[in-house]
């Protein structure tokens, strides 16, 4: 039954803020060349799409929303921990992000991206970046599962291979 009950918020959710979000969007001239700045398309034709995939994230929003009041109420488990999990989350994607767009606009201008090699390193650099800010946010935040990354890493790095038995050779 629960299932059902989070699938239907999702759904209601979607469908709701979707309808609001395009009536908004087709209502106000602010709010439409906000989210058109915003998004980068105030060039392109039929931006109202927009507004479904942003009804669509608040109804799968309002459905985690739900899920965890439920989990915490049925399991008995305190919000708080879980609010400040989702804190630093939040704000380690936030700036990881960031920092990939910032990665993504230097190099643009630097390197060649009509070939695969400019590609796949602008790519990758703004990922390792991204990931690079987002370990370090999460670490600056005292988070308990970084922690126990670095830690199993370290264990993995410094324990020493182990030794092949003569008879292992082949």
């Amino acid at each position: 039954a629960k299932p059902l009950l989070f699938a239907t918020v999702a759904v209601v959710g979607s469908v709701v803020s979707a309808v609001l979000l395009v009536t908004a969007f087709q209502g106000s001239e602010l709010w439409r060349h906000f989210l058109e700045v915003l998004f980068r398309v105030d060039d392109l034709p039929g931006t109202t799409v927009l507004m479904l995939a942003l009804g669509y994230t608040l109804g799968a929003l309002a459905q985690a929303t739900v899920g965890i009041y439920m989990f915490t109420r049925d399991f008995s488990l305190a919000r708080g921990p879980l609010v400040g999990l989702a804190f630093q989350s939040f704000a380690a994607g936030v700036l990881g992000g960031a920092a990939s767009y910032s990665v993504l606009n230097v190099l643009g201008s630097r390197l060649d991206i009509n070939t695969a090699v400019g590609i796949f390193s602008e790519a990758a650099l703004a990922g390792i970046a991204g990931v690079a800010v987002c370990a370090i946010v999460l670490q600056l935040l005292g988070n308990q599962e970084i922690r126990e990354v670095y830690k199993a890493l370290h264990e993995r790095v410094r324990r020493p291979a182990p030794a092949l038995e003569p008879t292992d050779v082949s």
